[in-house]
């Protein structure tokens, strides 16, 4: 288990009670090169807001748990991604904001953004987004890349 550094902190800690998410983002990786049909997951998933820039989170370079980004260039990491696999690699991006899972972010504010907790550090395996009567949960998935689930006390 890994955990977020001091930086991805005040990421999460800037988002403040009332912030709307206005976009979702998820840019899966289409790995061509195992069969025919494609091993595909998310790699990551781009959080837009209504009063702060965008937040990019995505599997982190170790492979271990999740990086949080606010100043990235997604265009540019695609490119360099599908040029270091001779295009055996391909990243596709796909909005899903007005998918059924994320109309809570349309009408509800966020309430907050959370981490799991252990003594001083936060561990970076799952983000909670807290929409007061609902949440949803950002899980890293060794096997299955990120995955966005309900999450219910």
């Amino acid at each position: 288990m890994g955990y977020f550094s001091v930086d991805e902190l005040f990421i999460i800690d800037s988002v403040k009670i009332g912030t709307f998410i206005t976009g979702v983002n998820y840019y899966r990786w289409n790995n061509l090169a195992i069969s025919k049909n494609a091993y595909v997951f998310i790699d990551k998933i781009e959080l837009e807001f209504n009063n702060l820039p965008p937040v990019l989170l995505e599997i982190n370079e170790t492979d271990d748990g999740i990086c949080i980004k606010t100043n990235y260039d997604i265009a540019l990491e695609i490119k360099e991604v599908e040029a270091a696999f001779n295009g055996q690699i391909k990243i596709t991006q796909k909005s899903e904001i007005n998918n059924e899972f994320w109309c809570i972010a349309k009408n509800n504010p966020l309430k907050s953004i959370e981490a799991q907790q252990f003594q001083q550090f936060y561990a970076n395996e799952a983000l909670l987004l807290n929409f007061g009567d609902e949440k949803r949960v950002i899980n890293f998935n060794h096997e299955k890349g990120l995955m966005v689930d309900y999450y219910e006390d």
